[in-house]
């Protein structure tokens, strides 16, 4: 793999009678942390594959050719999820959760957001956004169907990818992350070992440092058919996240999850003890702020009586004090904007003694 800005790896190969052709470039290369070593024992999911998983035929048909409609993409979706959900597992990661909104965002957007998942999912700092020059860096590369060029200043480290794979981003990221091995159409990677191996998956999870800023781009019609690239700049000191959506704005669309504890186990009759109730979007990790919720207190077998509604602060966590006079348990649930459940946290009791 060339360490050189603007520098290109272009790779061809033939998959299901059409071409697939990826290329990567990275600079500063010493800045970035990637695991290129499997690790023994339990799957490490930042770390190389063992082997490269190609796209089923399913995934193929319905994601390849795929048009630009909200039905175009859930029918991509499915097949997407079932592959996405297998290669997953393998790396001791969970099931692919994809922000409520995904299909009825640009292709842009969505290379943001997979993007974003892939990295939070293996704990790192997600890309805050797209930026707009940078946007314009990556339609250029589209367009010539090659990685964009890097930007002359302004960061520290940085990758870009490029791929001409059909008209889906699941599926781009798919070839970048999982089929990016010796034997897949990266040709900078015929031998086990070879410094172009996993190159693209790389720079979609390496450790960059803050701030983390993307550009992304599509075009069609390209001499490759649908051509798609994606860059990071890590340390990036010069470019605006300026476009809509950014990842705070994505990562609010994800569904919730809640979880509770309270400030003691046991307590006497009438003392206080306080009830506290985190609300998180799921996947991204980031708090649901200015949810509203119910404290719930358990009265029967199955059967929950709710005791207090309130909202939590800005990074999704409430307080609830209580002076409990008998033993009980307790939950905390996310409310809809009619009152039904979003989401519930499983209970916590709390042992009343005197």
């Amino acid at each position: 793999m060339r360490a050189l800005a603007g520098g290109r790896i272009a790779t061809g190969a033939c998959l299901l009678g059409a071409a697939v052709v990826l290329g990567v470039a990275l600079a500063a290369p010493g800045a970035l942390a990637a695991a290129h070593l499997r690790s023994a024992g339990k799957p490490n999911p930042v770390a190389d594959p063992a082997h490269n998983a190609t796209p089923s035929s399913a995934f193929w048909s319905a994601c390849y050719g795929m048009g630009t409609s909200v039905a175009a993409n859930r029918a991509c979706d499915k097949p997407a999820l079932v592959d996405f959900d297998k290669v997953r597992k393998s790396e001791g990661l969970g099931k692919l959760t994809l922000p409520g909104d995904f299909n009825e965002l640009s292709v842009r957007a969505q290379l943001l957001a997979i993007t974003d998942i892939e990295r939070v999912d293996r704990h790192r700092r997600p890309v805050l956004g797209l930026s707009k020059p940078l946007d314009t860096l990556a339609r250029q590369g589209a367009k010539a169907d090659r990685d964009p060029y890097f930007p002359s200043h302004g960061f520290s480290s940085g990758g870009s990818n490029w791929a001409g794979a059909g008209n889906s981003a699941l599926l781009d990221d798919f070839f970048w992350m999982y089929d990016d091995g010796p034997n897949s159409g990266n040709e900078d990677c015929q031998h086990k070992g070879d410094p172009g191996c996993w190159g693209h998956r790389h720079n979609i999870i390496n450790a960059y440092s803050p701030r983390l800023v993307m550009g992304a781009a599509v075009a069609y019609k390209t001499g490759t058919g649908t051509s798609m690239t994606e860059e990071f700049l890590g340390g990036d000191t010069a470019h605006k996240v300026n476009v809509k959506p950014t990842w705070a704005t994505i990562a609010a669309t994800f569904p919730l999850a809640v979880t509770v504890s309270s400030s003691s186990s046991s307590v006497a009759a009438g003392k206080a003890v306080t009830i506290t109730g985190r609300v998180t979007h799921k996947v991204a990790r980031i708090g649901a702020g200015h949810q509203r919720v119910a404290l719930e207190r358990r009265i029967g077998a199955g059967s929950w009586s709710t005791m207090v509604k309130a909202s939590t602060g800005r990074h999704g966590v409430v307080h609830l004090a209580l002076h409990p006079a008998k033993t009980a348990a307790y939950r905390v649930v996310a409310l809809g904007a009619h009152g039904h459940h979003l989401a519930t946290s499983a209970p916590v009791t709390v042992t009343v003694s005197g």
